[in-house]
């Protein structure tokens, strides 16, 4: 028997795993490193705890798992089974990979982005999985399920506005329209680059932005 951290910053699932030979989880097509992968059967406790999920989860603050686990039905020790998708752990011990609930083949990560208790994170999600993820988080934005009761994409075409988040995590929207230098990438929302919203990218990090899309 051994010990898995599963797929976090902080260990939200303690578990005893054993290898099993069970149906594939319904995950979309490409989730998975490999069409062959087998999970893993686990029973363990789902904790609330700050997380940067494998499957492309951000859980609480800053990804985000959730606030309040109560939303998710069978709370307590339950069975779940657990694709990695990476092939070893992490210098911590911790692995990456899906959740699914073994009795209904539901995707945990799914559900908590639908249920507005998690947001997908595309810099951690497989492309493949991604899509599936943003829908969810598209669903809970329009029906203010969970954060979304609070929490919306705001205009960067109202700086003022944005005054009030300085020093939080935002989601900000509207249109770029200039410019860059040696050494760092302007994304100004606005005409007036010391008055309006502007976002700065280091050019040396370019390429990880570029690949992400």
């Amino acid at each position: 028997m051994a010990r898995l951290k599963a797929a976090c910053c902080a260990a939200p699932f303690l578990v005893s795993v054993a290898l099993a030979d069970q149906p594939r989880p319904t995950l979309p097509d490409g989730c998975l490193p490999e069409a062959g992968a087998v999970g893993q059967a686990l029973e363990g406790t789902l904790r609330a705890a700050e997380l940067r999920a494998g499957d492309g989860v951000c859980i609480a603050r800053s990804i985000f798992i959730c606030r309040r686990m109560a939303a998710l039905p069978g709370d307590g020790v339950r069975q779940m089974r657990f694709w990695a998708v990476s092939e070893k752990p992490d210098r911590w011990q911790r692995r990456r990979g899906h959740l699914v609930d073994a009795a209904t083949g539901a995707w945990t990560a799914r559900d908590l982005v639908g249920i507005g208790e998690a947001i997908a994170a595309p810099a951690l999600a497989r492309p493949a999985c991604f899509p599936a993820l943003m829908q969810a988080e598209r669903d809970a934005r329009a029906r203010e399920l969970g954060i979304w009761k609070t929490e919306r994409v705001r205009s960067a075409h109202r700086p003022r506005a944005l005054a009030s988040r300085i020093g939080r995590y935002t989601l900000v929207a509207g249109r770029v329209l200039a410019g860059e230098t040696r050494s760092t990438l302007y994304l100004n929302f606005g005409r007036r680059w010391s008055r309006d919203f502007t976002a700065t990218i280091a050019i040396k990090n370019g390429c990880i932005h570029s690949r992400r899309g």
